[in-house]
């Protein structure tokens, strides 16, 4: 996907994605709504460890070819508004934009 294309890679791609989508509903349906944090009313380390792995899907499933197989996984802030919630008030914390590769934003 990165390196490659995707040809040839679509069912798998499709089927990886679906159980993403199962996986990030379990995490979305799991944030309190009054303490927006994986693990509590405060940031612990499984915010910290889903971070990543939310930014990347974005960013795998917004190529351009990978988004034409209508994932339906983005936006994540719609999909599953309350780790989207998560992960922008880990966007809003200083210096968070300075771990990001220079190609990402």
């Amino acid at each position: 996907m990165f390196f490659g294309g995707i040809a040839g890679k679509e069912e798998e791609i499709l089927e990886n994605f679906q159980k993403l989508k199962v996986e990030f509903t379990m995490l979305n349906d799991n944030i309190s709504a009054d303490e927006n944090w994986l693990a509590g009313d405060k940031l612990s380390a499984a915010d910290i460890a889903i971070y990543p792995v939310v930014r990347f899907v974005e960013k795998l499933a917004a190529q351009e070819d990978v988004s034409k197989l209508n994932l339906d996984i983005l936006p994540i802030q719609e999909k599953y508004p309350k780790l989207g919630n998560l992960v922008q008030k880990i966007d809003e914390m200083p210096n968070v934009e300075s771990l990001y590769p220079p190609d990402w934003r």
